[in-house]
């Protein structure tokens, strides 16, 4: 955790813009525990909020939205975080043929990115 933070702080020292931090995840007992980093800002001390997802989507969540159980596969590891190589390594298949999935998926869904499938997803699941 003490390695995220201090990527977090690096990534918002690098851009001085608006700059989104990335969360950081993990499965714990059935449940999903995310992190997000929030930087101080002038007189407000910065902090970590700690949310507790209580139900991940399934498979089968992501099946029922049309797609196939590879592409359900492919989403939850996205959506869990995971970038295009370690989707690959995870299901045993090229980055290139990972990403092609991806594009299908997001056609299907109709998003143009990852955020959009993920925050998609995740809204399905919450409601």
């Amino acid at each position: 955790m003490e390695r995220w933070v201090a990527s977090q702080q690096a990534h918002l020292v690098e851009h001085t813009e608006l700059a989104l931090t990335r969360q950081l995840t993990a499965q714990l007992d059935g449940q999903r525990i995310v992190l997000r980093y929030l930087p101080d800002q002038g007189a407000h001390p910065g902090a970590i909020i700690v949310d507790e997802e209580r139900r991940s989507a399934r498979r089968r969540d992501y099946e029922s939205l049309g797609l196939s159980p590879r592409e359900a596969e492919i989403t939850e590891q996205a959506v869990l975080g995971a970038g295009n190589a370690a989707i690959a390594d995870q299901l045993h298949m090229a980055p290139g043929t990972a990403k092609k999935h991806l594009d299908n998926i997001y056609g299907k869904l109709g998003v143009r990115s990852r955020g959009q499938a993920t925050a998609f997803v995740l809204h399905l699941v919450d409601s």
